[in-house]
């Protein structure tokens, strides 16, 4: 199997997957009232003073946040944390383009481990 045929066939399987957290707001729920609030229901509170250092204390402004902004801004490294952040405000764009990279990083990764045999 090529490595394009691997990577769509990993992309495809990941749709599949049940999601772990559901959106914000979903089933006519109200906005959390605050980002702290939002980020302990997600059991990332300690990320709060991160958030308001760098001005995040919007909840709107957080619903738009994408992957690089998590990790340059905001310098959260753990992908699991900000795949969670991600699944939760409900951006499947930056979700997405967050997954595709980790996958073409990861295949990449495994190609030089393997030659390096």
């Amino acid at each position: 199997m090529s490595s394009a045929e691997e990577t769509s066939k990993i992309k495809e399987s990941i749709k599949t997957l049940p999601a772990k957290c559901r959106k914000v707001g979903s089933n006519g729920e109200a906005l959390p009232e605050s980002v702290q609030l939002w980020l302990k229901t997600i059991k990332l509170e300690h990320y709060a003073e991160t958030f308001q250092k760098h001005l995040y204390s919007d909840f709107q402004k957080v619903m738009r946040i994408w992957d690089a902004e998590l990790t340059t801004v905001l310098d959260i490294e753990k992908i699991g944390h900000r795949r969670r952040i991600l699944a939760s405000v409900g951006n499947e764009a930056a979700l997405s383009a967050e997954l595709e990279t980790t996958i073409e990083t990861t295949t990449k990764v495994s190609v030089v481990s393997f030659l390096n045999c």
